[in-house]
């Protein structure tokens, strides 16, 4: 799994600008960088008493069916773009955000869903991945806290992209010779 994931962002890397925010950071870099005014950290975690227990200052909690949503009809959904704006605006992200994704113990996937929700709604360049997560953080003795910042509402615009694809998609592309579909 995680030889597919840093296949993943290796491919993002390289479709990456120079005006880009870095993929992957480190916990250095985001101790550094915890005050900068356009900074967004997001906690992406199935269980909220994670989160309430300790997070990294400043985090908000994300709970990946909110940008990723599920139903009968297949897992990981793309989100409704007017109820991910209002959620994205009430972590506080703004036009110019730098938004840093960590995920806790083993949720690399489903962080790294949101990172490509995140590029598919617009954000492209503008969101990192926290290399090694929370687990990481906090061994190299990077503080903690339960308390919760309540951020101003941001006044980011969303727009769908067209970094995922659905089930018509993958059906059309099979019945042609000049696609391929990699089922990880």
């Amino acid at each position: 799994m995680r030889i597919l994931l840093s296949i993943a962002f290796a491919v993002l890397a390289l479709s990456a600008t120079a005006e880009d925010k870095p993929i992957l950071i480190t916990p250095t870099w985001l101790h550094d960088h915890l005050k900068d005014d356009d900074l967004v950290i997001l906690h992406v975690s199935f269980l909220q008493y994670d989160f309430d227990l300790e997070h990294i200052e400043g985090a908000q909690y994300l709970w990946p069916e909110n940008l990723a949503p599920n139903s009968p009809q297949g897992s990981y959904n793309a989100p409704d773009l007017k109820k991910a704006t209002e959620l994205l605006r009430s972590f506080g992200v703004n036009e110019n955000s730098h938004i840093i994704l960590y995920h806790v113990r083993n949720e690399v996937s489903p962080t790294a869903r949101m990172f490509l929700t995140l590029e598919n709604l617009g954000l492209q360049g503008k969101v990192s991945f926290l290399n090694g997560g929370f687990d990481v953080w906090k061994h190299e003795s990077f503080p903690v806290t339960a308390a919760r910042k309540m951020p101003k509402t941001g006044n980011v615009t969303l727009r769908q992209g067209d970094r995922l694809v659905d089930k018509n998609y993958v059906l059309k592309t099979l019945e042609t010779t000049s696609g391929i579909v990699v089922d990880a």
